[in-house]
């Protein structure tokens, strides 16, 4: 494991994350903005918008229907 040394770190890369990273740059380049998914809100990504939401739905259910390969066998993918 890689130590990192840094003056700010903010956890979590949605609206307020993103801002917080813009505040705190302003003062140090020594910020680390620590994210485990993409960034940016859930809202604007997939889940507030409804084509957004339309879309993440079938790419779930196409990886579902395309995942014998993995050893995942599901049984029916509809969507409802």
């Amino acid at each position: 494991m890689t130590d990192l040394e840094t003056d700010v770190a903010i956890i979590g890369a949605g609206s307020a994350g993103l801002r917080a990273y813009r505040a705190a740059a302003a003062h140090t380049d020594r910020v680390l903005l620590i994210e485990g998914g993409a960034y940016g809100t859930t809202c604007a990504s997939v889940g507030c918008m409804p084509s957004k939401l339309l879309i993440a739905a079938a790419d779930a259910a196409h990886t579902a229907h395309h995942a014998d390969g993995l050893g995942v066998h599901a049984r029916l993918v509809e969507i409802n």
